[in-house]
């Protein structure tokens, strides 16, 4: 995660995001329901930019992915919000894209905005989630919010490095404990396949137990 910093007199004239997301005719972002909305008001919440484009299946995918991990961050409580940063090749085609996201988006129109925020960020492929959040006249940037959310979804929130180290922690932990059963099995099924029996075996009775050496094919 890296760092930006700003005086404490530039920080109390303009905001870190404000320089960022905002333009010199433009103090606002879009909402969904067509109402502006003011950059100031991110300014104590974790922000996600997120560069998307409806013509890519990839982006199309994660976006499923990002509005379920939004909708439950959103229904936690805690002060989060995503910026859509489109790379779309329209703006019909943007507004069909943005039509299915709940967030905020830079306008369309303001192509040397977008444009600026890809080149802040050296954005060199989509889908991209940048995580902004700003303390004590700091911004701490993580650019990998695309791994960190398939990996750990809404669990990964406020997306720090501390935070991010502790689920780490528990997942090699997790592994470190994991038995043959809980790598072979799921809920709906505790058993394999053998061929040479065409019969079912039990993973509880063949690999639950002993000291069966096993190898993966």
């Amino acid at each position: 995660m890296q760092r930006e910093t700003r005086d404490a007199r530039g920080a109390q004239q303009d905001s870190l995001l404000a320089s960022l997301l905002s333009s010199a005719d433009r103090e606002y972002l879009l909402s969904p329901n067509g109402r502006q909305v003011k950059v100031s008001d991110l300014d104590d919440k974790v922000v996600g930019l997120y560069y998307s484009a409806n013509w890519y299946t990839p982006c199309q995918k994660f976006t499923q992915l990002l509005v379920s991990v939004y909708d439950q961050l959103k229904k936690s409580g805690v002060r989060f919000e995503v910026v859509f940063v489109s790379t779309d090749e329209d703006g019909d085609a943007f507004q069909r894209y943005y039509a299915c996201m709940p967030w905020l988006a830079i306008p369309f129109s303001e192509l040397e905005s977008r444009r600026a925020l890809s080149k802040k960020f050296q954005i060199e492929g989509i889908p991209a989630l940048v995580l902004l959040q700003t303390k004590d006249g700091e911004m701490m940037v993580e650019q990998d919010g695309v791994e960190l959310v398939y990996k750990y979804g809404p669990r990964a929130f406020p997306f720090s490095v501390e935070r991010i180290e502790l689920l780490d922690n528990e997942e090699k932990e997790k592994h470190d404990r994991q038995t043959m059963t809980e790598l072979l099995t799921n809920s709906s099924r505790d058993f394999l396949q053998a061929d040479f029996t065409k019969q079912d075996m039990q993973t509880g009775g063949q690999i639950g137990t002993g000291h069966r050496v096993g190898g993966l094919y």
